[in-house]
């Protein structure tokens, strides 16, 4: 039998439905295929996640490296950005799963966001990027990060905190996004994120 997560599940294991959805949904969630016992018998769950989806705002000159580190750890990459000069297929060796040039504003409120995404904001500019924080702090997301100084982070934090935004939900953002690991060079930033990035999904962050 299959059982989604998010979504209406049928399952009658001698009427323990309840207790199999919530196994499975448990097994979904640490990513980890198991044995289980339900009514005195035993059962095999086998897990088949979602990949993992890193969405960057922004098609600078950071982007080009984090999508390549992205894609060689089997990220689902999604790029965003308005600017086609920036939003332009050409520039990426490695190109992204997506790469959207239209306001983020326009496209997350239907996008998919979920425990599985993971967000990186680089444009450095706030008519791209506060848009954007807007909608990812309602989601739940695991990993929010955004690039700049700690003084452009400050500002950031305080535009959200006059949009409205609580404290807990503003700290949701790390920033300046990126593990200390002396970075100089657009692919060191990149790689910096990136190890953020997977720290955050193995809850080491």
């Amino acid at each position: 039998m299959l059982i989604l997560p998010e979504a209406e599940n049928a399952v009658d294991l001698q009427n323990n439905h309840e207790e199999a959805i919530a196994l499975a949904e448990e097994a979904y969630k640490e990513r980890e295929n198991r044995i289980v016992e339900i009514g005195g018998e035993e059962f095999f769950i086998q897990v088949f996640p979602r990949r993992d989806q890193l969405l960057i705002i922004g098609a600078g000159h950071i982007t080009i490296p984090l999508v390549r580190f992205a894609m060689d750890l089997d990220f689902l990459t999604v790029v965003i950005d308005p600017r086609t000069v920036f939003a332009n297929p050409e520039r990426f060796p490695v190109p992204p799963d997506q790469l959207i040039s239209k306001w983020p504003d326009d496209v997350l409120p239907d996008f998919p966001l979920n425990e599985d995404t993971y967000a990186i904001l680089l444009t450095h500019d706030p008519k791209i990027d506060d848009p954007a924080l807007h909608i990812l702090l309602k989601n739940n997301l695991p990993y929010i990060g955004a690039l700049g100084s700690s003084r452009t982070h400050a500002k950031r934090c305080a535009r959200l905190e006059e949009a409205g935004f609580d404290a807990d939900s503003i700290a949701q953002i790390k920033g300046p996004a990126g593990a200390d690991i002396g970075a100089q060079t657009a692919a060191e930033i990149a790689l910096s994120m990136i190890t953020e990035v997977v720290a955050a999904k193995h809850g080491k962050l």
